[in-house]
């Protein structure tokens, strides 16, 4: 492993070691998992002995698998098409406030821990980002999805009803601290006499466990939210059953196949590295002085029996080679993605319909995560109308770049 990998991997493992560390309870450990592997940090396959050479071989496909679907939906960008053929004052605002939350790196960040954890978090802050026109608009803050838990109604669960993140860091004091934002909904009740009470609104407490509050948690905060949508908007990366939260781009099936994409092609490193040059051994040689086989020298011996041999490869490479090939191949086809090296001698004779035959499936996944996030986006601009304080709202339909 050269100086940079190892550069690399450390400051990947400072990464997922400091989410470890600010985590609260192991709820979401799987992302930590789906992180590490993302990042690089994978598992070694094959033991290594002290003072031993190490033949562990890393090839993160599923960090190009992440990487490579966050690109497609969103590396030529997309644009927000408002209703009606004039250009109306919520478009208008809509777009300064995309410019001032810069649009294009935000939405790269939320899909990437979308395509990651398998669910999407951004929360809204009013009033906190000054335009470029020096105006003040809404924020959208990128929510780690490891921090984040949500509950729904038993028997509906894409109807949530609260939002808690809750994470661990060092105060100015050096001494831990833990924190807890508690987003809920406040439903109307329905008095003995039928008249209904409350409204359709949203509470944001905040909690802190610290020595300052005798390390128990203690409420410090509590803000109203008064509209009848919340101030953090989600979506499922892939669409799962039965729950709010939906399927990473790598979950555990694909991470042990990883695995053993990392053993075969470690083993594979082996088998090269001791055989690359071959091992000779002799006989008969006698007392014999080392022998010198270099390419300008002539092996002499007085003993007509003597001889020199090489030990020949064990296993069969090309067996071991096909295994490893038929593994990568069945990880891009799990995944929905195209293996470019699978294709590479093919690419000239491909016509415009032969490509979107090969894509169709990857093209099928990309289509739905655009669905279930554009949905997202669709919402974010009718809630800052809102916001702003619009009588009505406009709306606005995403149009998406085609990546092929």
């Amino acid at each position: 492993m050269s100086l940079i990998d190892n550069i690399y991997r450390n400051i990947a493992q400072r990464v997922v070691d400091q989410l470890a560390e600010r985590m609260v309870g192991d709820a979401n450990q799987h992302i930590v998992t789906a992180r590490r592997y993302r990042l690089g940090v994978h598992p070694a396959q094959l033991k290594v002995r002290p003072n031993q050479f190490d033949d562990n071989i890393t090839m993160n496909f599923a960090g190009l698998v992440v990487a490579r679907s966050v690109s497609q939906m969103l590396g030529r960008g997309l644009s927000f098409d408002f209703e009606g053929e004039t250009e109306t004052d919520q478009e208008v605002y809509c777009k300064a406030f995309w410019d001032a939350n810069k649009q294009e790196i935000l939405l790269h960040r939320a899909a990437l821990a979308a395509a990651e954890a398998g669910t999407g978090y951004l929360f809204i802050i009013p009033d906190g980002v000054i335009g470029a026109d020096g105006q003040s608009y809404p924020r959208l803050c990128v929510v780690d999805p490891a921090f984040v838990e949500m509950e729904s109604l038993p028997e509906d669960h894409e109807v949530v009803i609260r939002y808690i993140i809750q994470y661990k860091f060092t105060g100015p004091d050096g001494k831990e601290r833990a924190r807890r934002r508690v987003i809920e909904h406040n439903a109307p009740e329905t008095l003995e006499d039928g008249t209904i009470e409350g409204g359709n609104t949203w509470t944001i407490i905040d909690w802190e466990n610290s020595s300052e509050y005798n390390n128990k948690w203690t409420r410090v905060g509590q803000t109203d939210w008064p509209y009848d949508f919340p101030p953090m908007i989600h979506w499922q990366n892939l669409p799962a059953i039965g729950t709010p939260y939906g399927e990473s781009d790598i979950p555990f099936d694909v991470l042990r196949l990883q695995d053993r994409i990392n053993f075969s092609a470690s083993n594979l490193s082996k088998i090269v590295r001791l055989f690359a040059h071959p091992k000779t051994w002799g006989k008969f040689m006698g007392d014999t002085p080392k022998v010198q086989l270099g390419p300008d020298d002539m092996p002499n011996f007085n003993n007509e029996k003597a001889e020199i041999n090489q030990l020949p490869p064990v296993g069969d490479l090309s067996a071991a080679l096909d295994v490893f090939k038929s593994q990568r191949q069945a990880f891009f086809d799990v995944t929905r993605s195209v293996d470019i090296d699978s294709i590479h001698d093919k690419l000239g004779a491909l016509t415009n319909f032969g490509l979107r035959v090969l894509y169709q499936d990857n093209l099928a996944k990309i289509g739905t995560k655009r669905e279930l996030m554009g949905d997202a986006l669709e919402e974010i601009n009718r809630r800052v109308q809102v916001l702003a304080g619009f009588a009505t709202t406009v709306p606005a339909r995403i149009i998406w770049q085609d990546f092929l």
